[in-house]
């Protein structure tokens, strides 16, 4: 073949490659690496939209609803024998508050969980929350570790600040969630595992982007 020949042809295959968008490689070239790839977790902090933030809080906090009318329930089995001078069994008493100490203690996880930012409307009731979970957290452990149904009775309650007492229906008023905090769980019961589950996932993600 002509010269002429084989520039003619070397021409037409680089005005190919043009036009179909490829472009031509030398043996052994390695082929240009695209755009690094987009994490697919946000490294946070993420700012709570109103709605993400109610959903968040009755996810927290529903637990532990649900969880405090069990040991209610719980004592008031043996009350009626304990005011009439008898000794219950605690036991049902002690493990409903174990498994309220644990959910009051998750509750505090969650809501030191930096990687969430609260809306400016309730960032300053949040810690109010956070305090009471702490302070019910060590009474309820207290009434799990109770040798008697009595010891069990009769452990202080805890003593709330008004700003303590006020803080949840101001939340609640603040992110447009219903003052009912019964009808307002329903679907949030297990909000706390939920939550703790999508923490495990997001952590081992955020690694693995590292």
């Amino acid at each position: 073949m002509k010269r002429s020949t084989i520039a003619v042809t070397a021409a037409a295959a680089l005005m190919f490659l043009a036009l179909s968008g490829c472009s031509a490689t030398t043996a052994g070239e390695a082929p240009v690496k695209g755009t690094p790839a987009v994490p697919k977790i946000d490294p946070g902090p993420i700012e709570l939209t109103a709605e993400k933030a109610g959903e968040r809080y009755l996810s927290i906090v529903c637990p532990n609803n649900v969880a405090n009318e069990a040991i209610v329930a719980a004592y008031a089995v043996g009350e009626a024998d304990y005011f009439s001078g008898g000794s219950p069994d605690p036991a049902a008493v002690k493990a409903a508050a174990a498994t309220l100490a644990e959910l009051n203690r998750a509750a505090v996880e969650h809501f030191d969980d930096e990687y969430f930012i609260w809306p400016a409307e309730v960032a300053d009731q949040i810690p109010h929350i956070r305090t009471t979970y702490m302070g019910q957290l060590t009474m309820n452990q207290a009434v799990a570790n109770a040798e008697t149904y009595e010891s069990a009775y009769t452990t202080p309650l805890l003593d709330l600040t008004p700003e303590a007492e006020t803080a949840g229906q101001e939340i609640r008023y603040q992110l447009d969630i219903p003052s009912d905090t019964k009808a307002s769980c329903v679907g949030h019961e297990n909000g706390l595992t939920e939550l703790t589950d999508e923490r495990t996932e997001r952590e081992a993600a955020l690694a693995k982007q590292d």
